[in-house]
């Protein structure tokens, strides 16, 4: 199958890269042949229409050269939970067992009984009353190791990610090393590797949520993807993966959930679910699992002498347009710190020690720099109340609004000033 002709690209990845681009991915090569509408056939088959971001992900996987091996060798997804992670893993596992008669798959998942538990509970009940299973003769055999087979004598076998369970295993052409975050090192990786050496049309997928502290094997793939662009076509390795930057976006933003989690897009899920799941979730585990944020990129992060003294300057430059004023005060109260912003310069024009009365030094400021147009203060912090005194209309001879900042927008705010800090677009 080729795609349109003329160099135009499928509807499909218009509206994706519209509504929910992935972070990283490499652009299918248009003028290559692919199996895509061999998938789009069996998801038929199973009830139900692919998403959007699965139809990149497995055009990538059946994206093909002239010499008929696969574009791409290992393909690295990470993507948020309930997007559909699960059912293009299939996807990819049932194409290959449909159409290469005789072919020999490998699932993994941490440990042999979660890779069970998915072929039991998840996949079985959506194959056992579908048409591919009554076109295939598909069954399930549940023994010492779980697997499917079809009477075209393709074999789909689930395995424990361990040294007894893999070793033996050879002449494969597909593996799926799933949950790929629970793995401290590539200990799976070597035990799989060899499966496929003889296997010209061989692939490795390997598929996962946002990594946490100790995903050491799925940080080092991801690293070393981005390191390159993303995708490196010597080696024929690839990243797709679907995240939000804790640097520059806000993780409170329903904007933002719905850019960044391909299945609100695909109306999986939507944005009602996601505030659920944020109301009853850690902070951190929400943005982990349902905003691709890796667990390291939600910690605190400090600034090196270095970079803060790249971007200090000791002269006025002169401000721009309109400008905010933020007052923060240490936890005792001993130190309030004014700042002043045009978006572009950071200028400390007023420090207060001992405290004393604070509403009457913001006011001066005020007086000094008529064209504040906005007053910001952390609500929950020591200057809360200052700012509500201000809300309440000591604000409005100024004309300036106030803007009260919860917990997570001031985090938001920090990291997204070290940011510019790091990329000097600030002084």
């Amino acid at each position: 199958m080729f795609d349109p002709p003329e160099g135009t690209v499928p509807e499909w990845y218009d509206r994706l890269f519209t509504a929910s681009p992935p972070r990283w991915a490499p652009v299918p090569d248009w003028g290559r042949r692919h199996r895509l509408d061999r998938v789009e056939t069996v998801a038929d088959m199973l009830g139900f229409e692919l998403l959007d971001w699965q139809r990149l992900v497995l055009r990538l996987v059946t994206e093909v050269r002239e010499d008929g091996i696969p574009s791409w060798f290992e393909l690295t997804w990470i993507v948020p939970r309930q997007a559909g992670k699960s059912v293009s893993t299939l996807l990819a596992i049932l194409v290959r067992m449909l159409f290469e008669g005789g072919s020999r798959s490998v699932y993994t998942a941490q440990a042999g009984v979660q890779g069970r538990l998915k072929l039991e509970h998840d996949w079985w009940p959506m194959l056992e009353g579908s048409l591919v299973r009554y076109g295939s003769g598909l069954r399930l055999r549940l023994g010492a190791f779980a697997d499917l087979r079809m009477s075209n004598g393709s074999l789909c076998r689930i395995l424990p990610g361990t040294r007894h369970g893999i070793r033996g295993v050879t002449n494969v052409s597909l593996v799926i090393a799933d949950e790929a975050l629970s793995e401290v090192d590539d200990t799976r990786e070597q035990l799989l590797l060899p499966t496929l050496a003889t296997r010209r049309e061989g692939q490795i997928i390997i598929a996962s949520t946002a990594g946490v502290g100790d995903s050491n094997w799925l940080r080092a793939k991801r690293s070393w993807a981005i390191k390159r662009g993303g995708f490196d076509t010597v080696s024929r390795r690839c990243l797709v993966e679907w995240s939000a930057d804790p640097l520059s976006e806000d993780m409170d933003d329903p904007v933002v959930w719905e850019r960044v989690h391909p299945g609100v897009s695909g109306g999986l899920i939507d944005v009602d679910f996601l505030r659920t799941q944020s109301g009853t979730m850690q902070a951190d585990s929400f943005r982990r699992e349902y905003l691709g944020v890796w667990e390291d990129d939600t910690r605190e992060r400090g600034l090196s002498q270095v970079a803060w003294n790249r971007v200090c300057v000791t002269r006025r430059l002169g401000w721009q347009g309109e400008l905010s004023l933020a007052v923060e005060a240490s936890d005792d109260y001993d130190r309030v710190v004014a700042v002043v912003s045009d978006g572009r310069l950071v200028e400390v024009v007023d420090v207060r020690e001992g405290g004393g009365d604070v509403l009457e030094w913001v006011e001066r400021i005020l007086e000094r720099n008529r064209d504040i147009t906005m007053i910001s203060f952390r609500a929950g912090g020591p200057t809360g109340w200052v700012g509500r005194a201000f809300e309440q209309g000591r604000a409005r001879r100024f004309k300036a609004r106030v803007e009260m900042f919860s917990q997570r927008r001031f985090q938001f705010a920090c990291a997204r000033f070290y940011s510019h800090v790091l990329d000097g677009r600030v002084r």
